[in-house]
């Protein structure tokens, strides 16, 4: 009595003990959040998940018992990277990257380019 009887079950990231509390069997249920981080979801679901982990402990938690968190931290990539790639033609065009600007000041144009890049990044972040 009082001993603990080992792992039980492991189930995604959970992990069930069982630890014998007089006459009754009581389950320990421990989460591994290392396992979580070791998923990348790309920068802006990382990014994502490390919000709602500092700033949202609630909101984490919800996702995470509720196995849905896997799911928004990839859509949440999915929809930044889908904004970066609209928002970063339409900027090229306003500041006036052509591909002529390409073949004649190369570096110039890379210059610019990531420049750009830059700002989809800062503006497509959906928190």
């Amino acid at each position: 009595m009082g001993g603990t009887h080992g792992e039980v079950c492991t189930k995604k990231d959970i992990k069930v003990y069982i630890k014998e509390s007089g006459d009754y069997d009581i389950p320990s249920l421990i989460l591994d959040e290392e396992a979580e981080q070791d998923v990348f979801y790309g920068r802006y679901g990382d990014l994502r998940r490390d919000y709602l982990q500092e700033h949202k402990p609630k909101l984490w938690m919800v996702l995470v018992n509720s196995s849905k968190l896997d799911d928004h931290l990839k859509g949440v990539g999915r929809m930044a990277e889908q904004r970066t790639d609209t928002l970063l033609p339409q900027l090229m065009k306003a500041a006036g990257v052509t591909g002529e600007l390409k073949v004649c000041d190369r570096m110039a144009w890379v210059g610019l380019v990531n420049n750009l890049g830059r700002g989809p990044m800062r503006s497509s972040w959906p928190i």
